[in-house]
């Protein structure tokens, strides 16, 4: 269970748990972990089954195609975002590297509490979706300017 105000606080104002009644998210407060990375570690790797979503509390984490942080990242993420949403969703394997670039606290939400909160809530619903949305938007951006790249380095 998780006994600190603050990062009740601070998971309380994940996207992923905005507007959902106190009530609902009290289960998921004594269920869920707390996991500490330090630099350079590890969270996601490609190719493993992931059954968490992770709420950031504090810290940076790294979205790589590589195990390597001296590639350029897909996405950096920091306090207050979510990552691994995507694997549990579609129960499929992780897709990228996920590590953090400096000492991180994560509050881990396991995969039957998550989806017990999206089918007692609409609002929990309706914030996946729209994490989902901003995500697959950033991907085609990051596609894009990819393929832009791509192309002007050929010309």
């Amino acid at each position: 269970m998780i006994n600190s105000p603050e990062i009740l606080r601070l998971i309380e104002r994940n996207s992923l748990f905005h507007g959902i009644p106190r009530e609902l998210l009290e289960p998921i407060f004594r269920i869920g972990k707390l996991v500490t990375l330090m630099p350079g570690e590890k969270l996601l790797s490609p190719g493993v089954i992931n059954e968490y979503v992770f709420i950031i509390i504090s810290g940076t984490l790294s979205v790589q195609n590589t195990p390597s942080l001296s590639v350029k990242p897909i996405a950096k993420l920091t306090s207050g975002e979510c990552i691994g949403e995507m694997s549990v969703i579609i129960c499929s394997l992780v897709a990228a590297y996920v590590i953090a670039t400096t000492s991180c606290e994560l509050f881990a939400i396991d995969y039957f509490s998550f989806w017990s909160l999206i089918d007692s809530s609409n609002e929990a619903e309706r914030n996946i979706l729209f994490i989902m949305v901003r995500r697959i938007r950033h991907s085609n951006e990051v596609m894009a300017d990819r393929l832009i790249h791509f192309v002007n380095s050929r010309q």
